[in-house]
């Protein structure tokens, strides 16, 4: 995703030279590694720092559901358990759901021109044709999986809007509401309680205090200079 232009759109060898070019970095770097800066050492720091950010225990994971989170638990078990399923609450799998279209797509000439870039990457068939999401047949290139998203994880859930694959569905109010349309209908009433039930899946966000970052600046006679 560093390099990836529908994310941080750095070229790689820029940003390594930046790194070298700090100290503060070029020590870090041999002290956790044993090495100068890197890329594949940026993206082992990268994913070591993602890892500590863990979300503490939700209200489900402590028994201190609501009483309307527990009813809304009941509902969840009769429609939804079957795809969210197990600790994570996902049974890892690609459903077609019928998920509206999201005109902000293809409307956004960014987000337009990234969905363009990501298919032809993946092999996708005549991609600058098709103006719907193609799902996991980009994968698999099977005409069953087109349309077909991998069920999510549920957990931390209320942190996560806007939802869907694509986003088009803005609350947790508006999911529900979703499923409920499709049939079976829920009454407002356990539509209110699988909502509760669903914060009830989430805990605390860890807190992260924002480092000071030291700048880089051009090194003098830098063609003669080891890092």
């Amino acid at each position: 995703s560093i390099t990836e232009t529908h994310f941080m759109n750095m070229d790689g060898r820029l940003m390594l030279e930046r790194l070298k070019q700090i100290p503060e970095y070029v020590q870090l770097f041999s002290d956790a590694l044993a090495q100068e800066p890197s890329f594949g050492g940026t993206l082992k720091a990268i994913s070591a720092f993602e890892k500590t950010l863990v979300t503490g225990a939700s209200p489900f994971d402590l028994q201190t559901m609501s009483e309307q989170a527990k009813q809304g638990k009941k509902v969840f078990d009769t429609h939804c358990s079957t795809c969210h399923s197990g600790p994570d609450f996902t049974d890892g799998l690609p459903h077609n759901l019928g998920v509206p279209d999201n005109p902000a797509v293809f409307d956004d000439p960014v987000r337009h021109a990234t969905y363009r870039a990501f298919i032809k990457f993946l092999g996708v068939p005549g991609y600058m044709n098709i103006r719907q999401d193609v799902g996991h047949y980009s994968v698999t290139k099977r005409a069953k999986d087109m349309g077909a998203f991998f069920t999510p994880s549920l957990r931390q859930v209320a942190d996560t809007a806007p939802y869907m694959h694509n986003g088009v569905l803005k609350t947790l109010e508006d999911v529900v509401a979703f499923y409920s349309a499709r049939g079976p209908a829920l009454s407002a009433g356990e539509q209110r309680g699988l909502v509760a039930f669903l914060h009830a899946l989430s805990g605390p966000v860890p807190v992260v205090d924002e480092p000071s970052l030291p700048r880089y600046k051009a090194i003098d006679n830098w063609m003669e200079v080891r890092n």
